[in-house]
């Protein structure tokens, strides 16, 4: 008998399968984020992680409303990181410790 994918698959591409065959996405962090209100200084659109830093891309809002900007956020900076184009502010905040290897 001739094993099946699943059988043999190992690593990251047996966790993305068997998330996948339990209908789950296998890699959340690449799911885009729609914003359903623009990020402001008050209330900015917070992602959550575990590495260092993270790259957002902003399109404005609502969504599409100028070119990608691509934003690296980290966690350790003071107050938000801003949009230069629509003025969308974003946090960053780890989820867990962030020394890993």
């Amino acid at each position: 008998q001739i094993a099946t994918n699943w059988e043999i698959a190992t690593g990251a591409e047996r966790y993305e399968y068997l998330k996948k065959l339990s209908k789950e996405e296998p890699w959340e962090d690449l799911v885009p984020v729609v914003l359903t209100k623009p990020g402001t200084k008050e209330d900015p659109i917070v992602f959550k992680g575990v590495d260092p830093e993270r790259y957002v891309g902003c399109t404005g809002f609502p969504a599409g409303s100028h070119e990608v900007v691509w934003l690296t956020v980290r966690p350790h900076r003071r107050g938000n990181d801003r949009c230069p184009h629509c003025g969308n502010h974003f946090r960053y905040e780890l989820e867990a410790d962030a020394h890993h290897h």
